[in-house]
């Protein structure tokens, strides 16, 4: 809800609200009226929004924030797995030293460390692998276009994306993206 009057926000200042609010189970944001504006509501619930617009960013992360951070990770994980196998590289040299000056060892022996050096580097790939597949379906999770298709729209005026209603005038002609198509619609005076 946006600004207004002091009467207008006392529906968010009642003890039923403040009581729903905090019995919630679902994680509640409130940002009712302006910056300077505070309700019941907002010291009930879990996260305090400044503005209703500022909810919608604290919901919406930028994607390209999360694709940064994603690829900041993705580069990190790389890192560690070539310094990681690096690391088992020069461990398994310096086993395969070792072993050679304790020729007199049974080959039997020889065999179980060799296997256990493969099998933990194999444990250390498999769980770098499933990590960057986690790390892609986050990326993925903020596709505008799942966003779409959970029903939402983008409302664009003059090629530009409308995040407020304020910022476009009457009789405005506005482009409505759906998950499937295109609307076209003008603005009214109200």
């Amino acid at each position: 809800r946006g600004g207004g009057r002091l009467e207008d926000l006392q529906a968010s200042s009642t003890e039923m609200v403040a009581r729903a609010v905090a019995g919630s189970r679902t994680p509640t944001i409130v940002g009712v009226g302006h910056e300077i504006d505070v309700s019941l509501a907002d010291f009930a619930a879990d996260r305090r929004a400044a503005t209703p617009t500022d909810a919608a960013r604290i919901v919406v992360p930028d994607k390209r924030e999360v694709a940064g951070d994603i690829g900041h990770r993705q580069n990190r994980m790389y890192r560690s797995v070539r310094q990681r196998t690096e690391a088992y590289r020069h461990n398994i040299v310096r086993q395969v030293s070792a072993l050679e000056r304790f020729v007199r060892l049974p080959r039997q022996r020889v065999v179980s460390y060799e296997d256990r050096l493969r099998r933990a580097q194999g444990h250390v790939f498999s769980a770098q692998q499933q990590r960057l597949a986690s790390l892609r379906r986050l990326l993925a999770s903020y596709d505008p276009t799942a966003t779409l298709k959970r029903g939402y729209a983008i409302v664009r005026h003059d090629g530009k994306v409308v995040a407020d209603a304020q910022a476009v005038g009457a009789g405005k002609p506005l482009m409505i993206q759906l998950a499937k198509g295109l609307l076209k619609a003008t603005t009214d005076d109200d």
